[in-house]
């Protein structure tokens, strides 16, 4: 019969196409940038949000702030900005508490 060989029904078939690790084409972003960063966004969950909006417009089409490698990654650009001082947070000034008399 020509099924001799088939696997049982549910036996795992590994594909080519199907790979537990990243992609060739995934890109993973420097940690001493990181590290730099931080010196400038000292709050690292205020960084990751600056990095994260920064790295949706360069997904949309807009252009780097900074001259970057070509290979680098969005996360990377949005670092290297941050650290050159192109990205940053600004607080508003709050208001006075001065009691009217």
């Amino acid at each position: 019969m020509a099924f001799d060989n088939a696997p049982a029904v549910g036996a795992y078939l590994p594909t080519p196409e199907f790979s537990l690790s990243a992609p060739p084409t995934t890109h993973t972003m420097n940690s001493h940038l990181l590290e730099e960063a931080l010196k400038h966004v000292p709050n690292q969950q205020v960084l990751v949000n600056i990095v994260s909006k920064r790295v949706r417009q360069l997904n949309q089409g807009s252009r780097p702030l900074v001259d970057a490698p070509m290979r680098a990654g969005f996360a990377d650009i949005a670092f290297q900005e941050v650290i050159e001082g192109k990205l940053g947070l600004t607080y508003p000034e709050q208001p006075s508490m001065t009691a009217a008399v």
